[in-house]
């Protein structure tokens, strides 16, 4: 029975009035109108209010100000008076879920009209369902049932909602409306209602679309995924990894005979990568020879060759693994209530509070807004958080308003490093938010508070600890080893505190990582996920015969981070030497190549015999050549190797042969000539033509041993100019096109239009041959292409890094410093890296001994800039030089002036009183007096800092630099030492400007002219830092602040805390404990807080209210 929408003040009219009336601010005669519409089918003029603007218009801050009040009462924003608006929500909605569908369907018209959608859905799935939000937390009656009548009414079939989320092709497609759609009452109903429609709808579907589709199957009753056992098992044999994977997640619920059963009908009709994915999970589930022999017998059996290979396999093990037992201790879950405590919920309180009222302030007019976002928590929500995290009671669940929208992790993480705060506390506090898991694994809010957790704690809880607490939690074992392998869960902890659980959960974590070379199937995000889990299987001692195949695959085939990942699990011990020995003499030349390359890189010199007789037999130049490299790298001569006449020889047969597509753009005629240095003669042109067709078929960059050696045989002149024609002609090949169309003033669509990265092979010639002057080729392609063509911008810093010149050097050093794209920047760090390790030298010593000597004028200033910046670094990170390092500055033409003006600290091995010193003109070390002072040659010196000398030392050397006539490059006094207080040595942060208050430009100005630059963006353009990145330590100063949006707005902002990140290769970025932070940088730090924040800034209590009423 349907309610009349005009009866009594309790029904429909009455709380649509309460819901619409402040919108009269608005307009006076909106909340009439909308009543009219909506109640009895009045004119639809009233939608034209509520649209929002078209892109690019603008809108005064009256307009905003009024979306932000419509999207508050109908959409679902919270306000200064959040609470009031979600009262009038849920009675509003309480009674539209009894009412007739006519007015439902124009109810939805409010919303759609509200939040404009591009789709083609009968009923785009955002804009009906996010207005719901409220009233499906709040046990509402609109449901399922309801929700299909609407449909009906509408003229669509009951199912074609949830057919069309079963149909999303990304994930993206259900972000903020899947967990709406499960939540609503009836749902599992529904999926058995409509289970054919269902099955069809994933069977359909593809790539990242399975994912989804997954997802809205996590947490539905045994009795609806028995219905779907199945496709799901279907799932859990496809062709990616990662889908396989939430499969087996869902599948684990399920009775083992039912699923074992789905298994053998895929692993007797499936296609043969089905066929082959079900045997193995049918071999893993095996519970007893008797079932494992089943599992081999189908599989030697099958029509299919590589069906039958899983029999090969499969059997490694003589006898099945005993996996360790899991510790039978269990977590304690008593949490008491301390002042500590209690402290650390109020301040956690204040900072979601915070970010919500913020986010309620900022939000960009396109999102659709509701269910997804936070609500103020207040006193109420503060009691009913203490009870969740106490175990007291059972205040309101929080769990079910959603605080993804958050702007970062940072409030959980300062939660988890509070005083007070245990494992059980933080992983209470995270459920009772609804953010211990989100779509089924675990949030990033989990992972880094647990981070956090353990760096702040002199005793962490180990890493058993841990997984027994998120499964009490409720949280699915796989699940957690998922978290382990793809999350980095276990990052924190040593790989023996992690040998345990890997060992106990071996069978997943290798389903997890089976066939990742299959790099078609894999993501970027995918292979590094991958990588880390590959790596994992390193904390195994004694690894099985199965991992250790497994792994020696991994290392020679697929994508080159996984392959790094299973050499650094395999070591360098009896498994990776036998590994690589296979690998060198297999069938396939990439494995070969690969298998080089890996004795190299691990530096297994017991691979010399096997290369050695590897490279006598090999016919591929390609493979050839990486033998040679690893020989050289290995310690051992190639001269041997370097035939000319046989060259010559080879390369005129070659010259009949048709040349690769790929070399269709080099201009042949254009070819300078090339001399012998030893003779004078000519070189072939069919020589040069040899090299460009192996180098381009090898698709590397970087030039091998081969290369070198006979290269270096040319005119030293004849090969540079030879170099630099080959980096030129591919730059111009490269942007031919696109230049093209800006002759022609034709907009240019696709700004990789032509692009020639298959080609990027051709770059190892000129890595061979060239010399500085490709160095402005590689900076201003990189200056205009960095964001459109990262691929070439890699692979011309990849030739770079072979050219032996210093401006190449100079370049690397300083894209690596301070590149604006992280990916170019991490990359010329690498390489840094590699050339470093090439000469035998750190990363340091490798930028000292290459700075440019020989250059003038506007060079000369970009490398005094780029050695200044070294210097400023090496003085807050403590960096020590040996004498003899130390004086190759003295000398130096370039540096020397730089280091004149410097003081230097020296101290003496045998714990002597430290030397004070600076340099006078001859290169000598001189007192303060002027006297000169001789260093012992096992003295270490580094540059002085006033924070670490006495103050009568401080004075002197102060008063000193004032009678001099010229400033010298760096401030080494004048900011008094900042010494951490001892109670918060193991916190992460300082907050001792928390709380000052300035403009957003302000802030941006001097965060910029202190060296600071923008933080990361967050969702909607957000940020929350800025921040200065010192590569030599891998350690970033953050200067947090209550936050801004893009593009930049003049707002009240506040400081907050100061922070030291450090990233490492591989692992995620993660906040040092202050006690680990070299105590310059510490103190740079806080002053150039001070700086930004203003010397007589004080900050106040209330700034939390100052910068919402702004």
């Amino acid at each position: 029975m349907t309610m009349d929408p005009s009866t009594g003040p309790g029904g429909l009219r009455a709380a649509l009035g309460a819901l619409v009336e402040p919108l009269a601010e608005v307009h006076p005669w909106l909340p009439a109108a909308l009543i009219d519409f909506v109640l009895h089918s009045g004119s639809d003029a009233v939608l034209m209010l509520l649209e929002p603007p078209r892109t690019g218009s603008f809108e005064s801050e009256e307009q905003r100000r009024q979306d932000r009040l419509l999207h508050a009462r109908i959409g679902g924003y919270g306000t200064g008076s959040v609470e009031a608006d979600r009262r009038a929500q849920r009675g509003f909605y309480q009674e539209l879920g009894a009412s007739t569908p006519a007015i439902q369907l124009r109810w939805y018209r409010v919303l759609a009209a509200l939040h404009p959608q591009t789709t083609d859905d009968p009923l785009p799935l955002s804009a009906l369902l996010h207005g719901y939000a409220n009233a499906v937390t709040d046990g509402p009656s609109f449901g399922h049932p309801q929700l299909e009548r609407l449909l009906e009414f509408a003229g669509h079939p009951p199912v074609a909602v949830l057919g069309r989320a079963f149909a999303a092709s990304t994930e993206d497609e259900l972000y903020g409306v899947r967990d709406l759609l499960t939540a609503m009452p009836g749902y599992a109903d529904a999926l058995t209602r409509h289970h054919d429609t269902v099955v069809e709808s994933m069977r359909n579907a593809a790539g990242r679309g399975r994912l989804a589709v997954l997802g809205l199957l996590e947490r539905q009753p045994l009795a609806v995924l028995r219905q779907y056992l199945q496709v799901l098992a279907e799932y859990a044999v496809s062709g990616s990894s990662e889908v396989r994977a939430a499969a087996q997640k869902l599948l684990a619920e399920a009775p083992a005979t039912e699923v074992d059963d789905a298994f053998w009908r895929l692993a007797a009709d499936g296609r043969p990568n089905e066929r082959a994915h079900a045997l193995r999970r049918l071999y893993e589930r095996a519970s007893d020879p008797d079932a494992r022999e089943r599992v081999l017998l189908a599989a030697r059996s099958d029509r299919a060759a590589s069906v039958r290979q899983v029999a090969d396999d499969l059997p490694i093990e003589t006898a099945p693994v005993q996996l360790p037992s899991a510790p039978t201790t269990s977590v304690d879950w008593q949490v008491s209530q301390s002042p500590e405590l209690n402290l650390a919920l109020r301040q956690l309180r204040d900072d979601l509070d915070l970010a919500a009222a913020e986010m309620s302030l900022t939000a960009p007019r396109g999102r659709a807004p509701g269910p997804d976002d936070p609500g103020v928590l207040g006193n109420d929500g503060l009691l009913d958080l203490t009870a969740a995290v106490l175990g007291t009671g059972t205040g309101a669940d929080r769990s079910r308003v959603k605080w993804r929208w958050l702007a970062s992790t940072t409030s959980f993480e300062r939660f988890a490093q509070s005083d007070g705060v245990q494992l059980p506390a933080l992983l209470r506090a995270l459920q009772w938010f609804g953010l211990l898991r989100i779509e089924g694994s675990l949030s990033e809010y989990t992972v880094l508070g647990i981070h956090a957790l353990h760096d702040a704690r002199p005793e962490p809880p180990s890493f058993d600890d841990v997984a027994r607490a998120l499964t009490d939690l409720g949280v699915p074992r796989a699940a957690v080893v998922e978290a382990v392998c793809f999350q980095t869960l276990g990052a924190p902890w040593d790989r023996a505190d992690l040998a345990g659980f890997v060992a106990r959960h071996l069978p997943t974590i290798l389903s997890l990582t089976e066939e990742t070379h299959d790099r078609s199937a894999l993501g970027d995000t995918e292979v590094e996920q991958r990588a880390a889990a590959t790596e994992l299987l390193g904390a195994l001692d004694d690894p099985p015969e199965r991992v250790v195949r497994q792994l020696g695959t991994a290392a020679v085939t697929g994508p080159q981070q996984i392959q790094r990942a299973a050499r650094a699990a395999l070591g360098d011990g009896p498994h990776a030497v036998a590994a690589v020995g296979n690998a060198i003499g297999h069938g396939r030349a990439t494995v070969r190549t690969a298998g080089a390359r890996w004795a190299a890189e691990r530096h297994l010199s017991a691979a010399v015999p096997a290369l050695e007789r590897a490279v006598r037999a090999e016919r591929s130049d390609t493979v050839r050549a990486a033998q040679l490299d690893a020989l050289e790298a290995l310690g051992r001569s190639v001269s041997e190797y370097v035939d000319r006449d046989a060259l010559v020889g080879k390369a005129r047969e070659s010259a009949a042969e048709p040349l690769p597509d790929t070399l269709a753009w080099f201009p042949w005629p254009e070819l300078p000539v090339v001399r012998w240095a030893d003779s004078g003669a000519p070189v072939p042109p069919e020589v040069i033509r040899a090299h460009l067709v192996q180098s381009v078929r090898s698709k590397d960059p970087q030039p091998d041993v081969l290369l070198r050696r006979y290269c270096a045989l040319y005119d030293p002149a004849d090969r540079e100019r030879l170099g630099d024609f080959v980096a030129r002609s591919w730059i111009d090949a490269d942007l031919a096109e696109v230049r093209r169309l800006e002759r022609e003033n034709e907009p240019i669509l696709d700004p990789r239009i032509g692009s020639l990265i298959a080609a990027k092979g051709a770059l190892a010639v000129a890595a061979a041959c060239a010399g500085g002057g490709v160095t402005p080729l590689v900076q201003s392609y990189l200056n205009e292409w960095y964001g459109m063509r990262a691929a070439q911008c890699k692979a011309l810093l990849t030739m770079l890094a072979w050219v032996d010149d210093p401006s190449a050097v100079n370049l690397l050093l300083a894209v690596g410093r301070k590149f604006r794209t992280p990916s170019i920047r991490k990359e010329a760090a690498a390489l840094i890296e590699g050339m470093a390790e090439r000469h035998g030298w750190t990363p340091d010593e490798f930028a000292d001994r290459t700075i440019p000597e020989d250059v003038t004028g506007r060079k000369l200033k970009s490398v005094q800039r780029e050695q200044t910046a070294r210097l400023y670094e090496a003085m807050v990170s403590e960096r020590l030089w040996s004498v003899p390092d130390w004086r190759r500055f003295t000398s130096h033409p370039v540096i020397a002036p730089l280091v004149s003006g410097l003081v230097w600290r020296a101290a003496p091995s045998d714990g002597a009183q430290p030397v004070v010193f600076t340099v006078g003109p001859d290169g000598r070390p001189l007192a303060v007096t002027g006297s000169v002072t001789e260093l012992p040659p096992d003295t270490v010196v580094g540059l002085a800092h006033g924070s670490r000398l006495p103050a009568a030392e401080v004075e002197g050397w102060t008063a000193w630099l004032g009678a001099r006539d010229a400033a010298p490059v760096l401030s080494q006094f004048g900011r008094a030492a900042y010494v951490v207080p001892d109670g918060q040595r193991r916190s992460t942060e300082i907050a001792d400007f928390t709380g000052c208050l300035l403009t957003g430009f302000t802030l941006r100005n001097r965060a910029k002219k202190l060296g600071y630059q923008r933080g990361p963006t967050l969702e909607g353009g957000w940020f929350v830092r800025y921040e200065k990145t010192f590569v030599s330590t891998a350690v970033t100063v953050a200067i947090y602040f209550s936050g801004n949006v893009l593009p930049e707005d003049d707002l009240r902002i506040a400081l907050t805390d100061i922070r030291f990140e450090r990233s490492r290769p591989g692992r995620p970025a993660r906040f040092l404990r202050l006690e680990k932070v070299p105590p310059v940088l510490v103190t740079e730090a806080y002053h150039d807080a001070a700086d930004i924040a203003g010397r007589k800034n004080v900050p106040v209590a209330d700034w939390r209210d100052r910068i919402r009423r702004s």
